[in-house]
């Protein structure tokens, strides 16, 4: 028997919280399925890669850049290919390749050989 008096409006059930734990984690970080905020440690982006928040795998820095540190947060934080430096790859952890001889390379260059130097340059 209803404790609600005839004709009377009930008011409305009060909303769930779910018991589940979020799985999205925090940038910086990937969550591969089955994982949570309670395992970031473990799932900290490496060197040469970045994470945004709530992805489940790292994203290599891309070509012309390169990620020195852990759990960069965007594209945006990886650094520039340093000035005299080309990086031709994703996922580099720091400049790899100098630029050749007769050749000059400015920061964030994708190869090693789009600018000749001038005539009686190295």
């Amino acid at each position: 028997r209803s404790s609600v008096p005839r004709g009377a409006t009930t008011p409305p059930p009060s909303p769930r919280v779910s018991a589940v734990p979020s799985t999205k984690c925090s940038a910086g970080y990937f969550c591969p399925a089955g994982t949570s905020e309670d395992s970031l440690d473990a799932n900290a982006c490496r060197q040469g890669y970045y994470c945004v928040s709530g992805t489940t795998t790292e994203t290599p820095c891309p070509v012309g850049k390169y990620g020195a540190t852990t759990k960069l947060k965007s594209s945006s934080e990886c650094t520039a290919c340093t000035e005299g430096w080309y990086c031709d790859t994703t996922g580099l952890t720091a400049p790899q390749k100098k630029c050749p001889k007769g050749y000059y390379c400015k920061s964030g260059e994708e190869t090693g050989t789009d600018r000749e130097c001038p005539v009686g340059q190295l």
